[in-house]
């Protein structure tokens, strides 16, 4: 490097020409940084089991979707069920449909956060509105997203995505509850 003299203050100063490279050469190795923490988070830091962030936000995607059909069927059954000893139930499942929206909407964040972008696809919705096999149905399906979620918090934290596993655990939490409550209407 050479070093010139300000004339106006009589201090060293170095050309341009060594400022810019040295702005490049700090530009390259912030990129070199970022992507290696892209790449430890893809991989799991390091663990060779851990999935990466595109299969996160395809799996994500796939409880988004899940999330919309259980909005739709709450929705159907809430407003279908009869009977006077299921108006607790319906009360609960209205409570649970609130619940479900809310998922949605964490999922779908946490889908925008990993660089993706949230589905709008709507798998089929059970229409069954007889009260008991309405009520299964039901059941069936937060059984299904139990599972779902429990994978998809080991998979972030496998993954190197505390956030994710962070934003995801209340889900399973409800979900549990969820289950707890449809197995209580059935007296399963």
């Amino acid at each position: 490097m050479n070093d010139h003299t300000d004339a106006k203050t009589g201090q060293a100063t170095r050309p341009p020409q060594d400022l810019e490279l040295e702005r490049v050469n700090a530009a390259a190795v912030d990129r070199e940084q970022r992507k290696g923490s892209e790449a430890a988070a893809n991989a799991g830091a390091g663990n060779g089991d851990a999935i990466d962030r595109n299969a996160m936000i395809s799996l994500l995607n796939d409880d988004l979707r899940t999330e919309y059909q259980s909005i739709l069927q709450y929705i159907l059954h809430s407003s279908t069920l009869k009977g006077a000893e299921y108006a607790g139930t319906i009360a609960e499942l209205k409570t649970h449909l609130s619940q479900e929206l809310n998922h949605a909407l964490i999922l779908a964040e946490q889908i925008d956060f990993l660089g993706g972008t949230p589905s709008v696809d709507v798998p089929r919705v059970d229409d069954e509105t007889d009260t008991i096999p309405a009520l299964q149905s039901d059941l069936d399906l937060e059984n299904k997203q139990l599972v779902r979620y429990r994978e998809r918090v080991q998979q972030a934290q496998d993954a190197g995505l505390p956030d994710v596993a962070e934003a995801l655990r209340p889900l399973l939490e409800q979900t549990q509850e969820h289950v707890r409550d449809l197995r209580s209407a059935l007296g399963v």
